[in-house]
């Protein structure tokens, strides 16, 4: 029973943390997030272990009017977290060292190819260009 109280009162409290209906998060702001977050392959089945629910779940709020508190409040840590990430990122290419330009390389010269007498005519030799 305390349990279920807890429960309860903490969908409460996200919902209201999550602005009680000022800018509720649609489905079509799920599906959006859920492309930028994991890519359009299979971003249902990421979103759904990244909030540890079932993918029908995931399904399912897809296809209400709006999505529920709890959801847009764990949404909303998703794209703080990528957005954070993304920064780290950032800062750490520029600490990297900057590589270096490849120096351009003289083509090589191709060898000479060797002459191969066609069939029916006699072999001259190269050097002199007498016939044998």
């Amino acid at each position: 029973m305390v349990l279920r109280a807890l429960h309860v009162y903490a969908l409460r409290t996200a919902h209201a943390r999550a602005g009680c209906g000022k800018n509720r998060v649609t489905p079509d702001d799920l599906k959006k997030v859920g492309i930028k977050l994991y890519g359009r392959k299979a971003w249902k089945s990421h979103m759904a272990r990244a909030l540890n629910v079932d993918v029908s779940t995931i399904h399912r709020i897809g296809h209400r009017t709006i999505v529920p508190g709890p959801y847009e409040v764990a949404l909303t840590g998703l794209l703080e977290h990528k957005r954070r990430q993304d920064e780290i990122d950032r800062a750490a290419r520029k600490l990297l060292p900057r590589g270096y330009k490849k120096r351009h390389v003289a083509p090589r010269k191709p060898k000479p190819k060797k002459l191969v007498p066609y069939a029916g005519q006699e072999s001259q030799n190269p050097i002199t260009g007498e016939s044998e």
